[in-house]
């Protein structure tokens, strides 16, 4: 048996299942392994499936689960902290206690979830913000993702950000296949399903996204931003490590600025007044 151990929102069922069906060759089709929110949730109701599966997930590092007995093998999914805001997004979107076992969940009582968590009364967008962004600049997720060594059976240490971007995924299956002794196998079905899989990554394309607009505020194009809470703190994390931005309309006001080149010219007072200010 291989127990492939993942912390939440690190694709962990997807790579289960894509684990069984393409290298362990286990018999099996699911015509839909996504759930609305595309998390990979479904393979688990799916009865022919989990009693075929030799590949198994858990969060056995995350929360301090043994490995079970019959595991001769681990992959663990590796957790790189330049996608924090990759996984955190995912984490938003995807993760509740109910959607690993049921067919689907509102991924509006997801959300709902995140916020209650985070807090207890009414909240602003601008608490929402800061809220992120202090996770992102203090790296809130590392210790959530580390492996918690207890003498376990080989492991495979399977890189995180593999699973976006196509080539890079087929070379990590198969240098996992090398690690488990079999063949991968490939076909364009693990091409659709792949794709598929990108395309209802909420975190992976938010992340390209802001790639997008942070190139445009450092070229002082005009490029729109959008209302999203998200995104503007991933921007104000971003703008803290290259500029020290820390504070100012940004990060104080309710109301964000909606193009880039706004940003450019904060950036440009910001440099102006460092020496003066501190």
């Amino acid at each position: 048996m291989v127990a492939i151990d993942f912390s939440p929102g690190m694709h962990g069922h997807f790579l289960e299942y894509v684990v069984n069906r393409y290298l362990l060759q286990v018999n099996v089709n699911i015509e839909n392994i996504f759930q609305s929110s595309g998390a990979a949730h479904s393979i688990n109701t799916d009865q022919q499936y989990v009693q075929a599966r030799i590949a198994k997930g858990g969060h056995f590092s995350s929360f301090n689960h043994l490995y079970p007995k019959d595991a001769d093998k681990i992959i663990f999914i590796q957790h790189n902290p330049e996608l924090d805001f990759v996984l955190l997004s995912n984490i938003f979107y995807r993760c509740h206690p109910t959607a690993v076992t049921g067919k689907d969940v509102n991924i509006k009582e997801i959300q709902q979830l995140h916020i209650d968590n985070m807090f207890d009364q009414n909240y602003t967008e601008l608490e929402l913000r800061k809220n992120w962004f202090t996770k992102l600049l203090e790296h809130h997720l590392i210790d959530y993702t580390k492996i918690k060594y207890n003498s376990p059976p080989p492991t495979y240490m399977f890189d995180y950000t593999a699973f976006f971007k196509l080539n890079q995924f087929i070379t990590e299956l198969q240098k996992l296949s090398n690690f488990l002794s079999v063949t991968l196998e490939f076909d364009q079905s693990l091409i659709e399903l792949h794709n598929t899989f990108i395309e209802l990554n909420q975190g992976w394309n938010q992340y390209q996204h802001c790639q997008k607009i942070i190139q445009a505020i450092l070229n002082n194009a005009d490029y729109s931003i959008p209302s999203n809470w998200q995104i503007q703190a991933y921007i104000n994390y971003q703008l803290s490590n290259m500029f020290k931005l820390y504070d100012g309309c940004l990060f104080e006001h309710e109301i964000y600025p909606d193009n880039a080149q706004d940003i450019h010219r904060i950036i440009l007072k910001h440099i102006e007044d460092f020496e003066t200010r501190f």
